[in-house]
């Protein structure tokens, strides 16, 4: 039972990370990184989306940091969507 239990648990971890990852996959697939088209295919899956506006470079930095882990973000990623947000957080 307590194997059937790990074998579910696991599962259940991949498939979300699945679902994670999958969208950035999709979007990216034969085209370039562009950190608006990571940012619209990610951000709002789990929250609102929030605009560029709302916070300083600084404080996008440690948001992107943060939620590259919690989102499943590449490097390369994640360093798109934080140009995005500093170029357009005017």
């Amino acid at each position: 039972m307590k194997k059937v239990k790990k074998i579910t648990g696991l599962v259940l971890a991949v498939s979300f990370l699945a679902i994670l990852v999958y969208p950035s996959l999709v979007l990216t697939q034969e085209k370039e990184i562009t950190g608006e088209n990571v940012y619209q295919a990610n951000c709002g899956k789990c929250h609102s989306e929030r605009n560029a506006t709302e916070r300083s470079d600084d404080e996008w930095a440690v948001i992107v940091n943060h939620m590259r882990v919690r989102g499943g973000l590449t490097a390369k990623e994640s360093r798109a969507v934080l140009e995005y947000l500093q170029e357009n957080n005017d």
